[in-house]
């Protein structure tokens, strides 16, 4: 029934055991027109997959939900926004035959669909057919391969998925595409990426040298800490904004001396994230943390909102 993409039957027990009302509340809510009643029934689906998972209905539950994100009666906003998180909660290899299938699908919605749906954490199985949807003609599908690759990360096939992501990203002319493999490669952040960003941060073009800067938000280095202590007294708001977000998560004590004269800011949002840099400063100690990760502060929240 599955490589028909046939919907479940409600009498297979998921219903009755998870609570026939709460499940298609959830179920109408995802595809609802307003993008916050969606987000929260997104929000629920972890618990569904708790609840399925004691009632022994998990199967049925990743069946049903697979049927809906290739349900083309749903909007595809709503199943684009679904198929993610399907893939991280419940992709598993027994799917991959018929997401294969809907990969050679005429539909650019079904392939975008299908490539999303494969990148979940461990899918070896996916690699090759995601590397090729890199190619699809269609823009949508090729950067949903993106993310999808990205989904397989778990630490056995990383360095594989790199390697493919920097060399796409070395052949690319067209921004929107070249937004999205920056992007992306944040994920992976590690010593070997940082000429890829060096490189980025550089280029003319501001929403790239944003894209890019973003990777030493996760990555440890004396360099990108020092372009982003130069990026301070730039006249953009929003590159001072990133350089602020990455003081905070790599930057000294010493640093405080250059934080504070954007207490002033002519940009107001500038000026509430330094402060919060200046807080987290002063609370450090001086010798460099081995373990740098901060909790979200507004800085976070500011800086992941460009990138």
């Amino acid at each position: 029934g599955l490589a028909q993409a046939q919907e479940p039957a409600p009498e297979s027990g998921l219903f009755g055991l998870m609570g026939e009302a709460t499940f298609a509340m959830v179920l109408d809510a995802l595809e609802h027109s307003d993008d916050t009643v969606c987000a929260r029934a997104l929000a629920m689906l972890p618990w569904l997959r708790c609840r399925s998972e004691e009632t022994g209905q998990l199967e049925r539950l990743k069946d049903t939900l697979l049927y809906k994100v290739f349900d083309d009666s749903v909007p595809f906003c709503r199943r684009e926004n679904l198929a993610p998180v399907f893939a991280a909660l419940f992709g598993c290899s027994r799917h991959n035959e018929f997401l294969f299938e809907k990969l050679c699908s005429d539909d650019d919605d079904e392939r975008v669909i299908a490539v999303m749906a494969l990148g979940f954490p461990g899918n070896v199985a996916a690699f090759a057919r995601l590397r090729e949807a890199l190619c699809d003609p269609s823009p949508r599908v090729r950067d949903a391969a993106v993310f999808g690759l990205s989904g397989l990360k778990d630490g056995r096939i990383d360095q594989r998925i790199v390697d493919v992501l920097v060399a796409t990203l070395s052949t690319q002319a067209d921004k929107s595409f070249l937004l999205t493999l920056l992007a992306n490669l944040k994920l992976f952040a590690g010593p070997p990426l940082e000429p890829i960003f060096l490189k980025y941060a550089g280029d003319d073009d501001l929403d790239v040298a944003l894209a890019a800067l973003g990777g030493f938000y996760f990555l440890a280095s004396n360099r990108g800490l020092q372009l982003a202590r130069n990026l301070l007294d730039e006249d953009e708001p929003r590159l001072r904004i990133v350089a602020l977000g990455i003081l905070e998560r790599q930057g000294r004590r010493s640093d405080l001396e250059r934080v504070f004269p954007l207490l002033q800011d002519r940009d107001v949002l500038v000026a509430v994230l330094a402060r919060e840099v200046m807080t987290q400063l002063r609370g450090r100690r001086r010798e460099r943390r081995v373990a740098q990760m901060l909790p979200q502060s507004a800085v976070e929240v500011g800086a992941l909102r460009l990138l």
